[in-house]
């Protein structure tokens, strides 16, 4: 993940300033993200509940509402490594939904910076503990053609607890993939 985070930004640095194209309200923009997270789930009940470390798979199609401001869907396939002190460790595959807004401070060159929020419904194996995540985040888009090009971003997401009495779960994903501009 680190690597691929890393040739991307390499990327912004070496190739021609090619302007992104006019951004403009009917635009659609599909990606595909990979990301990688580790979350806490923190303690109740006198006990450590352990960690999680997740690889997720993100399809996403966004709408130009305007030059700035971008609404769209997502849909996740995450793959989760559980291990907690107690019980030992576990694999399971977890699914999620969500829509998000994001807002684009529009640039003369080719990166376009973005901050946007977004919230989703859980579902797998971590659907039995957590209903729904809320996330903020914050990144670039670099097009270095005009309808095609990369995204890095970094997302602070909460996970809400399903049982009463449960914590909720936090952590930060690095997210990095490929766009199409239409």
């Amino acid at each position: 993940m680190r690597k691929l985070v890393l040739v991307v930004v390499m990327l912004s640095f070496f190739l021609p300033a090619v302007r992104a194209g006019e951004l403009k309200g009917g635009d659609v923009e599909l990606g595909v993200n990979l990301s990688r997270v580790n979350l806490d789930f923190g303690s109740a009940y006198g006990m450590d509940l352990g960690t999680t470390t997740t690889t997720r798979l993100e399809g996403q199609i966004g709408w130009f509402l305007a030059a700035r401001h971008e609404i769209g869907a997502y849909a996740n396939y995450l793959r989760t490594t559980y291990k907690n002190p107690d019980f030992g460790s576990s694999t399971m595959d977890d699914s999620d939904y969500g829509v998000f807004y994001a807002f684009h401070f529009v640039t003369s060159g080719s990166i376009l910076p973005f901050v946007g929020v977004a919230a989703g419904l859980i579902g797998g194996d971590t659907g039995d503990s957590y209903d729904m995540e809320y996330a903020l985040l914050a990144g670039f888009k670099l097009y270095p053609w005009e309808h095609a090009g990369f995204n890095v971003d970094i997302e602070y997401g909460k996970l809400t607890a399903s049982q009463q009495g449960a914590p909720d779960a936090t952590g930060v994903w690095v997210n990095a993939g490929i766009l199409l501009k239409f």
